[in-house]
């Protein structure tokens, strides 16, 4: 964030607010007096009431105006990283720094609708850029990884990322035709790639022995092929933005 531009912005927010406050307290009768022969009337009740309603109506304002300044730097910070300008820096992920945490290559499915029949790849067939790409594995038994909520944010994240020219992978590691026979497999998010126990097929020992195998995990890998940030858990809408500042980054 920035402090500097954000004191500016406030600081104005908050001379309005003194101001108005000013001239209604001055404009009340008998503000200006010491106080000695001062009578308080029904006019005097009804200026300072309005006078209190008028601050209360501008202190609702500043904090409209705080909300919309944080809101604008967090965007700035997200373009100067998605540029380059700044390195990334989210709070939702982790930044996974081991040389040799590069994905294994191997073979799975891809299932592009249900009922069809599934058609062997490879992860980097399907990652026509050459990366970066972020890969989320995900399987039937677990919750957070089929709620409503998370399939509705992996679509938005697939949005986001298709318009980057970023590709997004789903992978599911249940047994062969275990998704595609489930009840739910009218709300999976087509097309997905499939491969029993594929996460511990696919990530490096070291990243396994640090960060563990839990579901759902979401990873940003770069044009290497190597893990470069990750999130464990379900996803909120501020760890979409970040998964596609940090693909961006990894360019």
């Amino acid at each position: 964030m920035r402090p500097r531009r954000r004191s500016v912005l406030l600081v104005g927010a908050l001379g309005a607010v003194a101001a108005a406050t000013s001239g209604w307290l001055l404009a009340t009768p008998g503000a200006a007096d010491d106080g000695a022969d001062l009578t308080f009337t029904r006019q005097h009740l009804q200026a300072l009431d309005a006078a209190v309603d008028a601050v209360r109506t501008l202190q609702g304002e500043q904090q409209r105006l705080r909300a919309q300044v944080a809101a604008l730097e967090e965007r700035l910070d997200q373009v100067e990283q998605r540029t380059g300008l700044e390195p990334p820096s989210p709070t939702t992920l982790t930044a996974f720094s081991e040389s040799d945490a590069r994905l294994e290559a191997v073979d799975v499915a891809k299932v592009e609708q249900r009922g069809t029949k599934p058609r062997r790849t490879r992860v980097a067939a399907e990652v026509p850029s050459g990366g970066p790409y972020v890969l989320t594995w995900w399987a039937t038994w677990c919750k957070p990884c089929t709620s409503p909520e998370e399939l509705a944010l992996l679509a938005r994240l697939r949005g986001a990322l298709a318009r980057e020219g970023i590709s997004f992978l789903s992978v599911d590691v249940d047994p062969p035709g275990t998704a595609d026979q489930d009840a739910r497999a009218g709300t999976w998010l087509y097309p997905y790639l499939q491969a029993k126990d594929a996460h511990l097929q696919m990530l490096p020992r070291g990243f396994v022995q640090k960060v563990g195998v839990d579901l759902p995990l979401h990873v940003v890998v770069d044009a290497s092929g190597r893990i470069v940030w990750f999130r464990k858990g379900a996803l909120s809408e501020q760890a979409v933005r970040e998964l596609v500042t940090a693909a961006l980054a990894a360019r």
